[in-house]
């Protein structure tokens, strides 16, 4: 049971420490991974990169959410075999975003301008998703 909190609190950490967009299945390891190779070597990134990024973040999002919120009824309920499987979903969630708190890093220290109208305006829609599902306050983000 501890585990499970730990792994869901890594990725809640991540939550509030960005904001995020809603966009389906999002993008490979690959290409996040070519994106954040890009931005290790120190070169600019591109919004359309950042764009990725966010993606990426928000298909992890959409995956972990559902999982917080069973989670939360599952300790509220007291069955230790919903959270021991809620355990096993929440690990292979950080396995299949392996670069989502690299991610996250390059798209809190990215300036305004970096990012772009289009994805300041995604930030804004994952953050209401966020706070609709955690009861988190917007606050928690700004």
């Amino acid at each position: 049971m501890k585990k499970l909190f730990s792994t869901l609190f890594a990725l809640a950490v991540i939550v509030s420490m960005t904001v995020l967009t809603s966009c389906g299945s999002g993008p490979s390891n690959e290409s996040v991974g070519k994106i954040i190779e890009k931005y290790n070597n120190g070169d600019k990134l591109a919004e359309a990169d950042y764009s990725t990024l966010l993606d990426y973040a928000d298909a992890a999002f959409d995956e972990v959410l559902p999982i917080v919120k069973e989670a939360q009824e599952a300790v509220n309920s007291g069955d230790s075999d919903k959270i021991k499987k809620l355990q096993e979903k929440s690990e292979k969630i950080v396995g299949k975003y392996k670069y989502m708190e690299e991610a996250m890093n390059i798209v809190e220290n990215a300036d305004v301008e970096d990012l772009g109208a289009a994805n300041g305006e995604k930030l804004m829609k994952v953050v209401k998703k966020i706070t609709d599902s955690t009861g988190m306050s917007m606050e928690d983000f700004l």
